[in-house]
């Protein structure tokens, strides 16, 4: 997978799968157990995080803001995910 596209949906449960510079932009990540997963430089631009589990996830806030969706997520500190503004 690494340096790949990845478009099409992820429905595998990894923990500490590394990303290192992956390009993963739009991919489908919803509902993804994502537990201490390495995203070290990936491209996460428009990804749907939404409902997955990034708990202890090496992922930046830029990461963080750059994604599609992060509704329902639990988030690398153990929160669930609030979404700010009106």
């Amino acid at each position: 997978m690494r340096n790949t596209p990845l478009s099409q949906k992820l429905s595998a449960t990894w923990e500490v799968m590394p990303f290192v510079g992956d390009e993963m932009t739009r991919a489908d990540l919803s509902e993804a157990v994502l537990n201490g997963t390495d995203f070290s430089r990936a491209i996460l631009i428009e990804a749907d995080l939404t409902d997955a589990n990034l708990m202890v996830a090496d992922i930046t806030q830029k990461q963080l803001e750059q994604a599609g969706s992060l509704e329902g997520a639990i988030m690398p500190n153990g929160s669930a995910y609030l979404q700010e503004g009106p």
